[in-house]
């Protein structure tokens, strides 16, 4: 295996292009299946170093179809990972559960702690983005405990983060809390930046959580100088994006506007295009607090232009949602449709069936009710729920409005205010959907559907109640 090494050589200098001609090379007169497999899999990752995905995807594959089931295990097994962070990159993060529940069956044969350790910390964290806090609790649990039996400072270190925030998500904020401290003092007696920026990011994040954005200032005005301080652009880039958050949470929208634009420019300059999304993002979410509506709906422009051009789908299609909501507060009823359904469709793609039922219940209330566009949306859905997530909520009140239900009752069986809101204003209780968002809005400031409606509700472009409803529709009502 000495002519592997000459290729990881050449990758560990920095000489990618010419790693991978190497390998190439090599590949032509290598007749052992594992030795291939191993050439195929260090060439898969640095394809993948160079942005070269789908010629990565292919490497990896053609690895494991040399697999026989024992031989070339270790190498299975990472190529298996490399197939679950392409998905997760892209991002199609069902798909990369997927592959890391087939790495994970061949980790656990393979009896290598530190493969194991790397495979429960990407499952975690695959679980974590898919709000599945229970299952990442317990991969993070297996995870610290390897990490701990192996002695690497490191990998302790990402352990607890992943546990810390299963714990967060799952409301155990003082189990998270320990966690996040052990993180941090951790990485603090490493002196290394990123490690205790990590950990000060996750402090500021469970704060953030529990509705305490006051405690979370200082963690991340630490974590802006510790960028500054280290002369880390990327550490400074996160510490504006979160700032720009929190500030905007205090109320101080003028700040958060002026760490949003920082957070662009760093990530201008690095050619980041989910953080560009992000700044952009956050910008317009500032614009739409301030009642700045046209320039919030440039800046999600921009959002979306960046996002498709980095190939950032999630970011794309939520920054479609949220144009679909501005067009909406605008009175831009026809032109709120499109980009709604364009965002169902990427999330659907992407697995992401909350956010797929949010974008769905949006295009729906673009429509008048009875349009013949609503059928398509609706047929294929099951019974929403009254007691499920937002979207499910929201596409309740939506099947409601287009198929002529009982919007009154509907209206006090749910559970979520949004939702609520939505159903008292499409059957003409005006005057409560709005005292509910505005109570909403003073509660949930980050929270920028409620913000939208409100602006709808009050500039009087909602949609006409449906027959029956109170006579509170003004005459501005479509």
């Amino acid at each position: 295996m000495a002519d592997i090494h000459s290729v990881m050589r050449l990758r560990d200098r920095g000489r990618h292009r010419e790693a991978a001609e190497l390998a190439e090379r090599l590949m032509e007169g290598c007749a052992d299946d594992v030795e291939l497999m191993g050439l195929l899999k260090t060439r898969g990752y640095i394809f993948k170093g160079l942005d070269r995905l789908e010629e990565a995807e292919a490497d990896f594959r053609r690895a494991l179809e040399l697999f026989d089931g024992s031989a070339g295990l270790r190498e299975a097994v990472l190529c298996r990972r490399g197939l679950a962070l392409l998905k997760r990159g892209r991002p199609h993060l069902g798909a990369s559960l997927a592959e890391h529940r087939r790495e994970l069956e061949l980790a656990e044969r393979l009896e290598d702690p530190r493969i194991l350790c790397g495979t429960l910390a990407n499952l975690a964290n695959v679980h974590i983005r898919l709000a599945g806090y229970g299952k990442a609790r317990d991969c993070a649990e297996r995870q610290l405990a390897c990490a701990e039996e192996l002695g690497d400072r490191r990998m302790v270190g990402l352990a607890l983060s992943n546990l810390g925030r299963a714990l967060m998500f799952l409301g155990e904020t003082r189990r998270a809390r320990q966690r996040f401290e052990a993180q941090l003092a951790m990485a603090e007696a490493s002196g290394e930046p990123q490690d205790i920026s990590n950990a000060l990011n996750n402090l500021s994040m469970l704060e953030m959580e529990r509705g305490a954005p006051e405690a979370a200032l200082p963690h991340l005005q630490r974590q802006l100088e510790l960028g500054r301080e280290s002369s880390d652009r990327n550490i400074e880039m996160v510490s504006r994006g979160n700032l720009a958050v929190c500030l905007r949470r205090l109320g101080r929208h003028r700040e958060a506007l002026e760490q949003a634009k920082e957070q662009f420019r760093l990530s201008w300059e690095k050619s980041d295009w989910m953080n560009m999304a992000a700044a952009l993002g956050n910008m317009g979410e500032v614009y739409i607090h301030l009642g700045e509506l046209d320039r919030a709906l440039q800046c999600i422009e921009n959002l979306v232009r960046n996002a498709e051009t980095g190939g950032v789908s999630d970011a794309a299609a939520g920054g479609l949602l949220l144009k679909a909501g501005l067009q909406l507060a605008l009175g831009r009823r026809e032109e709120a449709f499109g980009p709604a359904k364009r965002a169902s469709r990427i999330f659907d793609a992407l697995g992401l069936a909350g956010q797929a039922a949010e974008a769905r219940a949006t295009a729906l209330a673009a429509l008048p009710a009875g349009d013949g566009r609503a059928a398509a949306l609706l047929g294929r859905e099951p019974g929403p729920s009254t007691d499920g997530p937002r979207g499910e909520q929201r596409l309740a009140v939506q099947r409601a409005r287009h198929g002529g239900s009982s919007l009154e009752e509907l209206a006090e069986a749910l559970s979520d205010p949004l939702a609520r809101a939505e159903a008292l204003a499409a059957c003409g209780r005006r005057a409560e959907a709005v005292g509910l968002l505005r109570k909403l809005r003073s509660t949930r400031p980050l929270d920028t559907g409620p913000a939208l409606l409100l602006i709808v509700l009050e500039e009087g472009r909602g949609p006409t109640p449906v027959s029956g409803g109170s006579s509170e529709q003004d005459s501005k009502g479509e």
